[in-house]
């Protein structure tokens, strides 16, 4: 069960340890701007991770469900089995939460958000 947390006055869920360690070769989809990314903000790149920014470079408007999954597309970061583990990410939580409402609203059953990079290495380390 994900645990709540608040991050900048919202509640998130955020994956246990133990369910992103029970996880076997989830696609990582980072969340973060390139700008992030390069930052490392939230921690540096996760290995193997798709970065598909949630906000389309130079806009503030958060995506619709149909652009995000277009993003998504193009990046090859949808699975065609629906229940493939999946674990959204980005510098605390926030737009990793989102894209795994998104990813949930598309059908994905398996989909977790693991807060940031850091805290999915943290998790899989421990």
């Amino acid at each position: 069960m994900p645990r709540e947390v608040e991050r900048h006055g919202k509640v998130i869920y955020l994956a246990t340890e133990e369910e992103l360690r029970a996880l076997q070769a989830p696609l990582v989809i980072d969340a973060r701007s390139p700008a992030e990314v390069d930052a490392e903000d939230g921690g540096a790149k996760f290995a193997g991770s798709v970065n598909v920014p949630f906000f389309a470079e130079g806009s503030t408007e958060p995506p619709t469900v149909e652009q995000y999954a277009e993003r998504l597309s193009a990046a090859s970061a949808l699975p065609a089995a629906k229940d493939a583990p999946i674990v959204t990410h980005c510098g605390g939580g926030g737009r990793g939460q989102k894209v795994a409402d998104m990813l949930k609203g598309l059908g994905y059953t398996n989909v977790h958000n693991g807060g940031s990079a850091d805290l999915i290495r943290a998790a899989l380390a421990a």
